[in-house]
C-alpha cells in the first residue's frame, strides 16, 4: 500500500519526517517517494505552509519546524533579560493583562510581581509562568498549535472577545515597516487580532533579529501597536522605520 493511499494525515507525516534529514524537500523526488502525484504533494505543501510547519519555495519547500519550548526560551538570552526589564515598567499596578505564548513574554511573566493583576495567558509556559507572581493567572482555551505553542481556534477567540484588557503583551514572528506584525500561521494571527479588538493598549516586544523579517500571516497593521519595545536603544538606526508609527522603548 502506497503512503499516498493512506490519507492526508500520513502523508504529511511523511513529508515532515523525510524533510527532518536535510531541511528541504524536492517537489518531484517527494512525490516518487509517496508514490502520488506531483499536485497532491503541492496540496499538502500548501497545507503544512498555512499549519506554519514549512515554506514553500520553487521547486519544493524547506523547514520551518519549530524548535521547542525550552530551547526556544534560550536563544537571544541578553536581548530578552533586557526586552522583560523594559516590558515590566509597562504593566499596570492592577488591573486586567494578557500575555500571548511566546518566549519573550514569558520572560516577562518569570519576573512579575504583581498581586493585584489579573493575567490571562494564551500558552500553557506563560500560564505556569504567571502563577504565584500575579492576583490571578488565566489560561486561554482552544485548540493547542504545535507550530507556536498557543492555543488557537473558535474557542480561544471567544474567550478573548469576552474579556477586556488594561494591556496586552505580544511578540512576533517578524515585524515588517510596510505590511506590519507578522506571524508564522493564520490562526495565531487570528488570536493577535483578537487581542488587539479586546485591548486598551498593545505593546509589541521584538528583539532586533525580528526587524525587517517578513512571514506567512499579517496579524496587524503598526498602526494597531501602541508601543514597540526591543533590545536596541530607542534612537538606534534600526528603528528609524518604526518612529513615525509607534512608540518607540
Amino acid at each position: 500500500m502506497s503512503v499516498g493511499s493512506l490519507g492526508a494525515e500520513v502523508r504529511r507525516t511523511r513529508i515532515r519526517e523525510l524533510m527532518a534529514g536535510t531541511g528541504r524537500l524536492d517537489l518531484a523526488w517527494t512525490a516518487g517517494e509517496l508514490g502520488v502525484s506531483e499536485m497532491t504533494v503541492r496540496r499538502d505543501l500548501v497545507e503544512l505552509e498555512r499549519q506554519g510547519l514549512l515554506r514553500r519555495v520553487r521547486g519544493g519547500a524547506v523547514s520551518v519546524e519549530p524548535e521547542q519550548f525550552d530551547r526556544r526560551a534560550a536563544r537571544n538570552n541578553t536581548a530578552k533579560q533586557r526586552i522583560a526589564a523594559k516590558l515590566r515598567t509597562l504593566v499596570p499596578d492592577h488591573g486586567f493583562v494578557a500575555l500571548d505564548s511566546s518566549s519573550t513574554i514569558h520572560r516577562l511573566a518569570e519576573s512579575l510581581d504583581a498581586p493585584e493583576v489579573t493575567a490571562l495567558a494564551t500558552g500553557l509556559e506563560t500560564f505556569q509562568a504567571l502563577r504565584g507572581r500575579v492576583g490571578r493567572a488565566l489560561l486561554c482555551g482552544g485548540d493547542w498549535e504545535e507550530a507556536t505553542g498557543s492555543f488557537v481556534g473558535p474557542l480561544a477567540s471567544r474567550t478573548i472577545k469576552d474579556l477586556y484588557f488594561t494591556r496586552t503583551f505580544v511578540s512576533v514572528t517578524g515585524l515588517d515597516p510596510q505590511r506590519g506584525v507578522l506571524e508564522s500561521t493564520i490562526e495565531n494571527a487570528d488570536i493577535k487580532r483578537a487581542l488587539r479588538a479586546a485591548s486598551s493598549s498593545l505593546v509589541v516586544a521584538a528583539d532586533a533579529s525580528k526587524l525587517g523579517t517578513t512571514s506567512a500571516a499579517l496579524a496587524l497593521p503598526l498602526t494597531d501597536v501602541d508601543i514597540l519595545v526591543t533590545d536596541l536603544d530607542p534612537d538606534h538606526d534600526d528603528l528609524a522605520p518604526y518612529r513615525d508609527h509607534v512608540e518607540l522603548l
